[in-house]
């Protein structure tokens, strides 16, 4: 077993040093929410004073971090990227562009690893050990983390040099919001003929115009369950990302901005914090007449 650090014990993060611990694995961490470090400790986490006290002794150092901006801020500017001892691996799972990842990697002290991995997956998996994981690095830098890795998720897939694996995520959360964005369009559509949404889902389900992620969001939204799996506020901040994406690929993406602006509506409308699948909740007040709102 590893001597595991977590900077970041957010929902992501606390699940992944939750499910480590279980695992058997000797986990600190580090996160400056109290309520965060609270629910960490109640699951057996040792919770440092500081992010650098955190990763003082850890061989594998995992960060989930919400922002590229509180990546830098953390890793490059607080110096804490400086402080990894030799052979120490740092796992950056953040959703983040790939020009802060690469950034981080090559500024890691001599004989530290840097891994780029982002996943697939919500709290609930994480706290399964069901991610799917991305991995972008060296041979070295993998095989170093493994130990830790295969606790986090049953499938991964390597996409080659750090930064390939932060690009695939975006890629992948891309395609994600889309595919609830038209998903919400569609199902208000047929709700509004009157067809029972229980009964549409079913149907929807099974049939051509289906997504992985409409089975896994609009069984509980028919039933009138919002709760968070991935809070919309989250992928909107994601789609913002993607923006910055494909203007430095000096592509184009029309489709993008229109599904982002879907969620930056019905954030403003107050569902940031709703499951992103409250998309359907701009339909439910735009077919009442009224402006939507929580």
């Amino acid at each position: 077993m590893a001597r595991v650090a977590v900077i970041g014990l957010g929902r992501m993060g606390g699940a992944m040093a939750s499910r480590l611990t279980d695992t058997g694995h000797s986990v600190s961490g580090y996160d400056p929410s109290p309520p965060a470090c609270s629910r960490a400790s109640a699951a057996g986490v040792s919770c440092a004073a500081s992010p650098r006290e955190a990763a003082a002794s850890a061989e594998v150092v995992l960060s989930s971090l919400p922002t590229p901006s509180v990546v830098r801020s953390l890793w490059l500017e607080g110096g804490l990227l400086a402080s990894l001892h030799a052979g120490t691996v740092l796992v950056e799972l953040s959703t983040i562009d790939p020009d802060t990842m690469t950034a981080l990697a090559e500024a890691a002290p001599e004989g530290a690893l840097v891994l780029d991995c982002p996943v697939s997956g919500g709290p609930t998996d994480a706290r399964a050990g069901t991610l799917t994981l991305f991995l972008g690095g060296t041979d070295a830098a993998i095989e170093a983390a493994l130990p830790v890795l295969d606790d986090l998720g049953t499938q991964s897939f390597r996409t080659g040099e750090v930064g390939t694996a932060k690009a695939v995520k975006l890629v992948n959360n891309l395609m994600s919001a889309a595919n609830v964005a038209i998903a919400a369009e569609a199902f208000s559509l047929g709700t509004a003929y009157g067809i029972d949404a229980r009964r549409l889902y079913e149907i929807l389900a099974v049939s051509g115009g289906t997504s992985r992620q409409f089975v896994n969001r609009f069984a509980r939204a028919a039933a009138g369950d919002f709760s968070p799996h991935a809070a919309l506020n989250v992928l909107l901040k994601d789609l913002t990302l993607v923006q910055d994406f494909i203007r430095r690929q000096h592509g184009a993406g029309p489709i993008t901005a229109i599904v982002r602006e879907m969620y930056a509506l019905a954030e403003r409308a107050g569902f940031g914090e709703d499951d992103e699948v409250a998309l359907l909740r701009l339909y439910d007040g735009w077919q009442r007449g009224a402006a939507p709102t929580r």
